[in-house]
């Protein structure tokens, strides 16, 4: 997947795409559903994608590489705590799916794993190395244990993934993974 961000006409309709499609879901968006969110008659639309399959891979790629971005610049404060500055990568990476995704229409994440999973796996490799090289940053190199900085990006990584869609609430979801995170960055012979 190859973000495409050359005029601002195909950014606002991969921005507005993706809320359509975290809207209704990836089968029930149709192109005049898209077309009309980006302010686009259905051939304006075809005019920068060929099919909504195309649309959707970019709009999600570009969804993606913002999530990015976004836990880059959380993850670069350096005025709070490493528990926090992870917790609020995590916010940024799975959070804001609360805002995006509504009641049932996490059927796009399964779409996209199901369009272009290795791409997919890229957004989600680099997500874990942002939080990898966070911890390795922030924590002494005994407070691993038997783990290394990787395998607890992994999990914090695997506890966000499962839970984003087990918990309804956002709050609920980040105080929840606020608890991982703790215990995963607690250093040996520290108290909880």
């Amino acid at each position: 997947m190859k973000t495409m961000l050359g005029s601002g006409v195909k950014n606002q309709i991969l921005e507005q795409s993706i809320k359509v499609f975290g809207k209704l879901g990836f089968k029930k968006a149709t192109m005049m559903d898209l077309a009309k969110a980006a302010g686009l008659s259905k051939q304006g639309l075809y005019l920068y994608f060929p099919s909504k399959e195309a649309l959707f891979v970019e709009a999600a790629t570009h969804y993606l590489d913002l999530g990015l971005k976004l836990v880059d610049r959380a993850l670069a404060n350096r005025d709070i705590c490493l528990e926090k500055r992870l917790l609020n990568a995590v916010d940024a990476w799975f959070g804001r799916h609360y805002e995006t995704f509504h009641g049932g229409t996490w059927d796009v994440i399964f779409t996209a794993n199901n369009i272009s999973v290795k791409d997919v796996d890229h957004f989600k490799h680099a997500f874990q190395q942002q939080l990898a090289d966070a911890i390795n940053e922030g924590l002494p190199a005994h407070a691993y244990g038997s783990c290394s900085s990787k395998e607890i990006a992994n999990t914090i990584f695997v506890c966000g993934l499962s839970w984003k869609e087990q918990y309804t609430s956002k709050e609920v979801f980040l105080n929840q993974m606020f608890r991982c995170i703790k215990v995963c960055c607690r250093t040996p012979g520290e108290k909880k």
